[in-house]
């Protein structure tokens, strides 16, 4: 049971972005050609189609479905272009239509394990922050889509652009030893401690800061912290960006229930692996930890090798 980093979700190699604009002539053969691929959107709910078990479908499918000119839509700011799978053009289509076929963006994404799940993760966080910023944070006037190779919103009238914001954070994985001190995450799922950094903080500063909130930890208790090799993009509603580093503490410590953290525990490799085979099943009668595609997977794994 070996996490590699192709392993990890929205890390796949094989999805390129897009570097230069394609011309209008460009995009207009791209729009018509029997490679290209378009992964949809609902824009006001963010679910993703699925349509005949696929994430990513072909231009024809997608004119067949919902009826529309693909290049209406592009010309409209509808349909943007995000990336080359290969020879092929992959094109985000935001739409407010709805159908049974459109399904919860959390729920999909753990149903995909191969390099597609970098292009649905990107047209998520492309849809929900083109709905979120609509409007110029200066003057109010409305944002405008440039519809180019370009995730940005651009205000004419004050000449700003506005991105998509990363939010990055650190995951610490705990240890002595040979033993890792996992925390009561949500449901029955126990994994490291986790949080966003603070404006001019470092990594290895929200680390400690955020070690100390969630379990009382001191500087002083701490032998050292190291960063682990991966980071693993996660396009949720913060769109953050996850660090890992490893703590090692001077001693095997017992912690009591914080604000933050209602339970925690130390597990062997014995216990890990119990609980990740039960995850993998997707039991739910005992605790379990995250999913094979997270990187506080791939950390725990790295560690028990």
């Amino acid at each position: 049971m070996k996490a590699t980093f192709s392993s990890l979700t929205y890390c796949h190699d094989g999805f390129e972005r897009v570097f230069e604009p394609l011309t209008a002539e460009q995009i207009q053969r791209a729009l018509s050609s029997a490679l290209s691929k378009i992964v949809t959107f609902q824009s006001e709910t963010f679910d993703i189609l699925f349509h005949d078990c696929q994430y990513i479908l072909s231009i024809a499918e997608i004119v067949d479905l919902f009826h529309v000119d693909l290049k209406e839509q592009y010309a409209s700011g509808n349909v943007s272009l995000i990336g080359y799978l290969g020879d092929a053009c992959v094109f985000l289509f935001k739409t407010t239509q709805t159908n049974k076929e459109f399904i919860n963006f959390y729920n999909a994404k753990y149903a995909d394990f191969d390099r597609l799940s970098q292009v649905t993760g990107l047209g998520y966080a492309t849809t929900r922050f083109h709905w979120q910023s609509k409007f110029c944070s200066r003057c109010q006037q409305k944002l405008e889509f440039q519809s180019t190779s370009q995730t940005y919103m651009r205000c004419k009238p004050c000449n700003l652009e506005f991105y998509p914001p990363i939010q990055p954070a650190i995951i610490a994985l705990v240890y002595f030893r040979d033993e890792i001190l996992v925390y009561h995450r949500r449901e029955n799922i126990f994994t490291h401690i986790s949080g966003f950094l603070e404006p001019v903080e470092t990594a290895i500063q929200a680390t400690y800061r955020e070690l100390n909130e969630e379990l009382g930890l001191q500087k002083h208790q701490i032998q050292s912290v190291e960063p682990m090799s991966e980071t693993q993009p996660w396009p949720s509603r913060y769109c953050s960006l996850m660090m890992p580093f490893k703590v090692e503490l001077k001693e095997k410590l017992e912690f009591k229930p914080t604000k933050e953290v209602s339970e925690s525990k130390w597990i062997s490799k014995q216990l890990f692996l119990e609980a990740a085979n039960r995850s993998d099943k997707g039991e739910k009668v005992e605790w379990i930890v995250p999913s094979i595609k997270t990187v506080a997977r791939f950390m725990m794994e790295k560690f028990f090798e």
